[in-house]
């Protein structure tokens, strides 16, 4: 076996394995950098001036990029600021995983006024965790 052809396959077998290991090392940058969706159970809090005011549950996939979740006040006076549609659209809420701490800002609301119906919001780019 000549020194070429061992040099080939040394450098064939890190090709193919830079093929596999790359979208990984991708996928784990994307995500410190942007976050990622909650698993399930889903679970979060809805904070406005950086209070608990509501709680975030029961996600449904309703279009690729859009979710609807339960929501539910934590208080009468938290009931009266999370159906303020001004604050929605202002993007004045930020929302907080309960069991990390980690805070996601670029959530937005979507739909028609009234956002929430039934005690449902329709809410796109809740990713926690990342840097930006």
């Amino acid at each position: 076996m000549s020194l070429d052809w061992i040099a080939f396959s040394v450098a064939a077998g890190i090709g193919i394995l830079w093929m596999f290991v790359k979208p990984a090392i991708q996928r784990r940058s994307e995500i410190r950098k942007y976050g990622q969706e909650l698993g399930e159970p889903f679970a979060a809090e809805v904070l406005y001036q950086g209070d608990a005011v509501a709680d975030l549950s029961d996600r449904d996939f309703v279009e690729m990029f859009w979710r609807e979740y339960r929501i539910d006040p934590r208080s009468a006076e938290a009931k009266e600021v999370i159906e303020n549609d001004d604050l929605w659209d202002e993007c004045a809420f930020d929302f907080r995983d309960p069991a990390t701490g980690n805070l996601c800002s670029s959530g937005f609301v979507g739909g028609r006024r009234p956002f929430i119906r039934d005690g449902k919001i329709l809410l796109r780019a809740l990713y926690f965790g990342g840097s930006e």
